[in-house]
């Protein structure tokens, strides 16, 4: 709770230190409120991209080579194709 984070399931509302803020401070309950309101469905279900652990690895390996000294921008570009490659090959084998 001090964190400021909010639980994303809905039964976390049940562990501390969740549980006892949410009975002195009924405001942190918003949130738990909202989660609970909102459909479930595609849209409720997170990021929905085929290959998101792919994209993922080609993320991590411009971050390393930025961190290495590599160009920001041309490490950032490149990454951003293959993940833009990755997508239109995914989305071609599954139309």
């Amino acid at each position: 709770a001090a964190t400021g984070y909010i639980p994303v399931r809905d039964d976390a509302a049940d562990v501390e230190p969740y549980a006892s803020t949410l009975a002195a401070d009924p405001r942190f309950g918003v949130a738990l409120a909202q989660l609970e309101a909102s459909p479930e469905g595609l849209t409720s279900a997170g990021p929905v991209v085929g290959p998101l652990r792919e994209i993922r690895s080609v993320l991590a390996v411009a971050v390393a080579a930025i961190l290495d000294g590599a160009d920001v921008k041309a490490s950032l570009d490149d990454a951003a194709q293959q993940a833009n490659n990755l997508i239109a090959d995914y989305n071609a084998r599954n139309s």
